[in-house]
Order: C-alpha cells, then structure tokens, then sequence
C-alpha cells in the first residue's frame, strides 16, 4: 500500500511539472520543451509589446574617449563627443527624441558646455508596428539635423568613421529648427526630402534670424549583394541682412555615389562639393571631393577617408583632409579607432597626429 501510494504521488508531481506538449507526445525531447517554452514566450512578448506600443521611452548614452600624439596645442586626452538622450514611441504614428550635447560635436567653437541638440517629434504615415522599413511619408518638426548626405545627417555615433571633417563643420548644416517631408515611395529604394529652417541660437552664426532651405535625393540598386547607391542633397543658408555685421551665407550642392558589399564589408564611395561662402570680410566658392573606403572584417576593419577643397574660406584658401586607420569592435557597446590625421590649410602648416579613439554607447 504504502509502496503504491509513493507510485502515484510521484506520477502526480511528474504530470504537474511536465509540458503539455511532451504529454500529448512522450518521444518529445528535452530541445522540443525548450523551444515551445521559447515560442510561448516569443508570442506572450509579442502581445505585451503591441499592447504597449503605444507609448515607450528609450535611454541613449554615447561618449568618446581619445587620446591625441602631434600637435602641441591639441596632443593629449580629450573627450570629443558626448551624448545622452531619450527617445521613443509616443503613439502608433509618432515617434520622438531629445537630446544633450556638447556645442563642439557639431561646431568647429570649442564650447565644453551642454545645449540641446536634438529635440523634435516625427508623424509617419504608417504605424510603428506595422512599419518594416521607412515610411511612406513622414513629417518631422524641431531641432534635428537636416537630410544632406548619408555620411553626415545620421548621428556620429551610428557611423563607421572617427570623426566629421573640420570641412563638415565648418560648411554644413548642423542641427536646425525647423520642418521637414521626407518621402519613400520605393522603401530604401527611392527616398527623397525636403525642409525649412532657421538658426537655433546654439552655434555662433546659427541666430533665428537666419534661414535655410534643404533637399535630398538617394536612389539605391541592389544587385547579387551590392548595393549600388547614388543621389544628391543640398542647402542654402543666409543670416541677417548684407553688409551687417552678423551677415553670413553659403550654400552647398552634394552629390555623391557608393558601392556597398556587405559580406566583405565593403563600402566606396565618392562626393563631390560645389558651394559658396560669404559673409561681412569675404566670399568664397568652395569646390573638391571626398573619397571615402572601407574594407574588412565585420568586426575590424580598415579605413581612409580623404577631402579636398579649393577656394575654402581658410587661412591658405584651400583645405585637405585625410583620415585613414582601423576601426574595430572588441565588445558590445564598444568601437576602438587607431588612425593618422593629416589637415591641411587650416593654419600655417600641416597638422599631423595619430589617435586612439573609444566609443561607448549604450
């Protein structure tokens, strides 16, 4: 009896504690339980997040640690760039973020001081759970960056090279108030933009009596892997009235090509730069190029990237660029760069030095 009565209070524990699956189906194994406990809760997460797509909030923090050997005036630890921010889902068809920088990732001024950098929403015409790749229409409105150029509206922190050039900086929009419509008819295909800004006060000629008009084009084929890409952006700035002493105007016509492999992680690509510079002192027409290469490991890679401009509104009226290096991801949340730097007609000589870069982001 007492025999009998053990039997069946462990074939009770058994019936407890086994899946229903292996049940129904004794020849189940061990890895058919583990994927159906993982399905039940694929499919239990997947009705917790559409339930609660309606609204998130997402916290970002990226910041660069370097060290710099060559120059006197700039050999020595730095902090280049930092970043914090929120982000995220405030209703099926909108999205949001705000963030804190400092003046310097975005200006040539050395200002180590925070200001807003980013601070817009974006009204898409499809609903975030539904939405596989871009939007077909998008309406975006606020402090963000316009979209120029691949290589520079995304965030630095989402791209392969160390640094924007001195070029960019110095020559391009930043981050703008303003409006803009971007449109993707074709899916990352075909997307095109365009918008309306004034100056948001942060950066010395950004003042809100200035105004901008942008555009941007880009037409992607892919082909056996590759990915062909071409297209063109631009904008046209002019601040105050001509002849005051705050007057500033440029513009800048961007066009460019690239070749994309992402087996080999393989990226070429070439742009051009046609563009004018004017303001109380002088006016100049800055024109060149930009070779940029990429090749390598998905976890190490190397790298070079070139610019040349003539007529640059610079001490020796002409500006080159050079960064080349490897580029390398250890750990998650962790991207090393080791490269030369080489400029080229921003002071009285080259200015040469070799960095070592960490990139943590979360």
């Amino acid at each position: 009896m007492r025999t009998s009565f053990l039997y069946s209070l462990i074939f009770t524990g058994l019936l407890a504690a086994a899946p229903a699956s292996a049940i129904l189906n004794p020849r189940s194994s061990n890895a058919d339980a583990a994927a159906d406990a993982e399905f039940e809760k694929e499919t239990l997460e997947g009705v917790v997040n559409e339930q609660t797509s309606s609204s998130s909030l997402n916290v970002k923090a990226r910041f660069d640690a370097a060290f710099s050997g060559g120059e006197p005036t700039s050999q020595g630890f730095t902090t280049p760039h930092f970043y914090l921010g929120v982000d995220g889902v405030a209703s099926p068809w909108m999205t949001y973020r705000l963030s804190i920088s400092p003046a310097r990732e975005y200006s040539s001024a050395l200002l180590p001081h925070l200001v807003p950098t980013e601070a817009f929403f974006k009204i898409s015409s499809e609903p975030q759970n539904e939405l596989k790749k871009k939007p077909l229409m998008a309406l975006t409105f606020g402090l963000f960056s316009p979209m120029i150029n691949p290589l520079w509206t995304p965030d630095i922190g989402e791209l392969w090279v160390p640094d924007f050039f001195v070029a960019q900086r110095q020559l391009f929009l930043t981050r703008e108030i303003g409006l803009e419509f971007s449109a993707a008819p074709l899916g990352e295909n075909l997307e095109m933009a365009a918008g309306y800004f004034n100056g948001n006060g942060v950066f010395g000629f950004n003042t809100n009596n200035s105004r901008a008009l942008t555009g941007y084009v880009r037409v992607v084929v892919p082909v056996s892997g590759w990915r062909l890409s071409a297209g063109s952006g631009g904008f046209y700035f002019t601040q105050g009235t001509q002849g005051t002493t705050n007057y500033r105007s440029n513009s800048v016509i961007n066009p460019f090509i690239g070749l994309d492999y992402e087996p080999l992680t393989l990226n070429l690509s070439v742009e051009g730069w046609l563009g004018t510079y004017e303001d109380i002192t002088l006016r100049k027409n800055p024109r060149g190029g930009i070779l940029s290469l990429r090749a390598g490991h998905p976890r190490m890679q190397g790298f070079v990237r070139y610019l040349n401009l003539a007529a640059a509104p610079t001490l020796g009226g002409f500006l080159s660029e050079l960064h080349t290096g490897i580029t390398c991801d250890p750990f998650p949340h962790l991207k090393l760069f080791l490269y030369y730097q080489q400029i080229k007609g921003r002071s009285a000589g080259p200015e040469n030095s070799v960095n070592l870069r960490a990139r943590f982001a979360l």
